[in-house]
């Protein structure tokens, strides 16, 4: 080896064109060069099988990672690579979307301000995951809702801290709960308040604390038919559930001209999702003309369409 550098330098003099004797892939994947750290808006080279892939330089892409392995984590503004088969994709850099699982494992987590793989996020109504959309704000998920294709997008936060009334004495007066830890994977919330934190009239219940807990994690969880599952943190909900829908994406309603599913979520006037169209009088609350009392778009009894109704206050 000493003999063959000495030959190299007195030929070549200026060049240093002498290769090593091994081409090994690194656990980072490729070559030596592609798996070190990677420059600007370069991306991280893919990687040989059961080797990790590298990791993408600001703005570029992460490298695919080998049969069983992950792919790298992309750089800032840049996608996760893709997992290679039986591997969790790379996560997404800042702003970015994770990669792609592989067959049989799941996605990459995508980055600050990340979220789902674009395709998810093709409908025009979506707010974030497409293209020129502003990234979500920290802690806060790109979201199809309701969960699955051709459902439009949006920034979801983590589920808000449920309003409960305090315990005297460091413990339960009346109530089942001070805190979230006394719920076993639930929350502790003031009695009288629903899901999303809101009370909504009636007698003045006692001061005292239940559990709630979440209905569900995806809609086959959902017993009546029908109903989707909403998560937490979605419409101010402390705690998933499932809510009834006539409707899960545009394609749904089909009555009328202009059909479109959108979500009745109001607190105290919660409807799901419901189909409107474009000879509706409204598709929002702001739609409705003002009256002596607050106006809300409701869903029709048909839940084919809309009508404004008075909301006077509760007693």
């Amino acid at each position: 080896m000493c003999l063959r550098f000495i030959l190299c330098a007195a030929i070549i003099g200026v060049f240093a064109g002498c290769d090593s004797d091994s081409d090994t892939s690194t656990d980072a994947g490729g070559s030596a060069a592609d798996s070190a750290a990677v420059s600007d808006s370069s991306p991280g080279g893919d990687a040989a099988p059961a080797s990790d892939a590298g990791q993408g330089g600001s703005g570029g892409s992460a490298g695919q990672g080998g049969a069983g392995a992950a792919g790298g984590q992309g750089g800032a503004g840049a996608a996760g690579g893709q997992g290679g088969a039986g591997a969790a994709g790379g996560q997404g850099g800042a702003g970015a979307a994770g990669g792609q699982g592989g067959a049989g494992a799941a996605g990459g987590q995508g980055g600050a301000g990340g979220g789902p793989m674009p395709a998810q996020c093709e409908n025009p109504r979506s707010t974030c995951g497409i293209p020129g959309a502003d990234p979500c704000p920290a802690g806060w998920n790109c979201m199809p809702i309701p969960s699955g294709a051709g459902t439009p997008c949006q920034c979801i936060p983590n589920a808000p801290q449920a309003r409960r009334n305090p315990c005297q004495g460091g413990g339960p007066q009346e109530g089942e709960c001070c805190e979230d830890a006394d719920c076993g994977g639930g929350v502790c919330i003031a009695l009288g308040r629903n899901a999303q934190n809101a009370y909504c009239g009636g007698a003045r219940p006692p001061e005292s604390n239940v559990c709630l807990n979440g209905a569900c994690n995806s809609d086959a969880d959902c017993d009546v038919a029908g109903q989707l599952c909403v998560p937490a943190g979605a419409f101010g909900q402390v705690v998933s559930r499932c809510v009834q829908a006539t409707c899960r994406v545009d394609s749904d309603c089909q009555d009328r001209a202009g059909g479109q599913c959108l979500p009745f979520m109001t607190p105290c006037n919660n409807s799901g999702f419901s189909c409107t169209y474009a000879d509706d009088p409204c598709r929002t609350d702001v739609d409705c003309p003002r009256g002596n009392f607050p106006m809300r778009c409701m869903p029709r009894a048909d839940r084919q369409g809309t009508e404004c109704r008075e909301d006077p206050p509760r007693p």
